[in-house]
């Protein structure tokens, strides 16, 4: 009893960049090729070649990691500039209660005069809004 079988495969050709003979293997050879790098392939007269390079797919994986990166460095850069903000702007706050309370800013000692000058003349001075 005999069978006969019919197989259909995909070929996909080449040009050897030595000799210049075209040759074919399956489509999933070269893709393997692609994503191997380092393995070689030889064309019928025995010359090696292999892909050097990224594939697109590792093109495209390479740029979405320097993106993330650098979303990621943008995101840290403004939560340090967030609290570098919130921390001047305590400070000022601090600062302007001192001095409509009388306190000199530089020695930190009561000034009288300063505070009734602060409070006939300035009365909203400690509330008016601080920052940018």
């Amino acid at each position: 009893m005999s069978y006969a079988l019919t197989v259909t495969v995909q070929l996909e050709t080449h040009e050897c960049r030595v000799c210049g003979i075209t040759f074919a293997a399956p489509e999933e050879f070269w893709r393997q090729r692609h994503n191997d790098h380092s393995l070689a392939f030889h064309c019928p007269a025995g010359h090696g070649s292999c892909f050097a390079g990224e594939t697109e797919a590792q093109k495209y994986k390479r740029l979405f990691e320097q993106e993330q990166q650098r979303l990621r460095l943008e995101k840290e850069t403004n939560e340090r500039q967030r609290r570098m903000l919130k921390t001047s702007t305590t400070k000022l706050t601090n600062l302007k209660k001192r001095v409509a309370n009388g306190v000199c800013p530089c020695c930190k000692r009561t000034v009288s005069q300063m505070a009734r000058h602060m409070a006939s003349k300035h009365p909203g001075y400690e509330q008016q809004e601080v920052g940018p």
